[in-house]
């Protein structure tokens, strides 16, 4: 299957094969064309040819989810 150069999330793992999310869509990807310490949530960049994971971009992810969670589960002073 052709996928879009892009950014992508990884879904989850099922098997050998990684569910991405990414343009409006979710995509199959072998798992063993992701890089190995790759986790779902991470953000990937594909460039038509190898995939990466874009550090900045999966953390400044993480932090929006966790100040989301924050304020829907945390005190409110």
């Amino acid at each position: 299957m052709w996928i879009p150069p892009g950014d992508y999330i990884l879904d989850r793992l099922e098997g050998e094969t990684a569910v991405l999310e990414g343009t409006g869509s979710l995509w199959d990807a072998p798992r063993a064309q992701l890089p190995p310490e790759t986790a779902p949530g991470d953000v990937l960049t594909w460039d038509g040819q190898t995939w990466r994971i874009d550090q900045a971009q999966t953390q400044a992810r993480k932090s929006r989810m966790a100040e989301k969670m924050r304020r829907l589960f945390g005190k409110q002073e």
